[in-house]
């Protein structure tokens, strides 16, 4: 059964093994449901012997962790299963069980099956990668008559174009896809970019899914907006396909795998493809750069968390918004440590949330003149709004419109700083800055808005 076929709503029937020799087979139903994903539902009947090994899974609430789901159409594998509660009905004996598996493979493996889930190859798709490497699958030439007419497409499809590092102990690659497709007398070619993980030794899939969430939080910072897993696959030399023969096939299969841990994202809503510009591409980036991210990822991880998660939240809060991206540029403040003029913002020879804006501002090289009188300036101002947000003491919330403009260069701010930390030249970082300096130019010149040297914000007359 291929898992990419299961939609919300689904329910499949099946039977559920457990892989001890003694064991019955149970009869069960999955469902996939948006909110709470796959669940697994056993009905069996109390008191009676052919059903005694389920009721002692449910009355120590610890089933089997791994089973085997076997339905009309093959053989899903559970991984992680958890008690997720039961109710009996007294008149009837008749008792409905539930257990929820961390990780669902569209096939089975080889050896013992109450073995941890282990793996030596995990691919993703998300939103933006083939916007951000720029890989193409997918070529076609057209020919034309005398007249311009076109006579002819020639379509060719292989996937060639790829990349790849090293992150940590796991060697990381992003390469191109495709298929084909009919129904009707309609023949479609579909093209992809995936992001593969390989390790040496087979690992947890968490451990796969921790080095391509690096790549997709950094996507969220130079795309500004949340980023989805969209698919999940794997191969391992324990996942095997056989032919008509009886016999393996000599290429291991990409099996479809549904995990908790980002089963949400595959339905949340899909971006507009043609409102995915990243503020530096692949090509700028380079291996480098994103081995400097995936190097650096752990001692900043205070910085890019917080904002990462600002970024995915589409029409929260601003005063949420500002907390957040505050918090990491205190992170990052930190982690800069001291820089040339930031006297003016220490208190009594101690530093402020003024002094860890300072230093992250100060460290990109941006001219903020058009906003704000001066660097420091612009940093008390994002400071007081944080603090006046954070701190139940000060009174009202900060006006609505400055804390806008405020979020609006925080968010600026963070995207700049986690591009620092991927690419150390200078240059390109500037050159960056200056494609997203003018809309937050532009919203303070629409509220006729600038920040004076004590950071607070004054009427401006583009007259004067």
């Amino acid at each position: 059964m291929v898992i990419k076929n299961l939609k919300h709503g689904d329910s499949v029937a099946g039977l559920l093994v457990d892989g001890l020799a003694q064991t019955p087979y149970v009869g069960a139903t999955l469902t996939y449901d948006e909110k709470s994903g796959i669940k697994i539902e056993i009905p069996y009947m109390d008191d009676a012997e052919e059903f005694s090994h389920v009721m002692d899974w449910f009355a120590n609430e610890k089933p089997p962790l791994n089973f085997q789901f076997i339905t009309r159409d093959g053989i899903i594998s559970l991984y992680g299963c958890r008690y997720a509660g039961h109710v009996m009905s007294f008149g009837t004996g008749f008792s409905l069980a539930f257990i929820r598996p961390q990780e669902v493979v569209s096939g089975t493996r080889e050896g013992d099956m109450q073995d941890p889930l282990e793996l030596k190859e995990f691919s993703s798709e998300m939103d933006g990668l083939p916007e951000w490497t720029r890989f193409k699958a997918i070529k076609h030439e057209t020919g034309v008559n005398e007249e311009g007419r076109i006579q002819k497409v020639n379509i060719s499809a292989e996937g060639i174009e790829s990349v790849s590092w090293t992150q940590g102990e796991a060697q990381i690659e992003m390469r191109t896809g495709w298929s084909t497709g009919s129904k009707g007398s309609e023949f479609n070619v579909s093209e992809w970019v995936t992001l593969d993980s390989s390790f040496n030794e087979p690992r947890p899939l968490s451990s796969h899914l921790r080095e391509h969430r690096k790549v997709a939080t950094l996507l969220k910072f130079l795309f500004g907006k949340q980023v989805a897993f969209r698919r999940h696959q794997l191969r391992d030399d324990r996942f095997l396909e056989y032919d008509l023969t009886g016999g393996p096939r000599q290429q291991l299969p990409r099996l479809d795998v549904i995990t908790r841990r980002t089963f949400k994202e595959f339905s949340s809503p899909k971006p507009n493809r043609k409102q995915l510009f990243p503020i530096a591409h692949l090509a700028e980036i380079g291996t480098k750069g994103l081995e400097n991210w995936s190097d650096a990822y752990d001692a900043w991880g205070r910085f890019i968390l917080p904002a990462a998660s600002a970024l995915s939240r589409q029409g929260d809060a601003l005063e949420n918004d500002v907390l957040s991206y505050s918090m990491s540029l205190e992170a990052a403040g930190s982690l800069i440590g001291q820089v040339e003029g930031e006297e003016d913002t220490l208190h009594r020879g101690r530093t402020t949330t003024s002094t860890y804006s300072y230093r992250c501002i100060a460290s990109l090289g941006i001219e903020w003149s058009e906003i704000a009188t001066s660097p420091v300036g612009l940093a008390r101002a994002l400071s007081n709004n944080y603090n006046t947000i954070k701190h139940y003491d000060r009174g009202e919330f900060p006006d609505s419109t400055e804390t806008y403009l405020v979020s609006e260069v925080l968010k600026m701010t963070t995207r700049l700083m986690a591009l620092r930390i991927a690419i150390p030249n200078e240059d390109l970082r500037k050159r960056v800055g200056q494609r997203l300096l003018p809309e937050v130019q532009q919203a303070f010149q629409q509220q006729a808005l600038r920040i004076n040297e004590s950071g607070e914000f004054t009427v401006f007359d583009a007259d004067v």
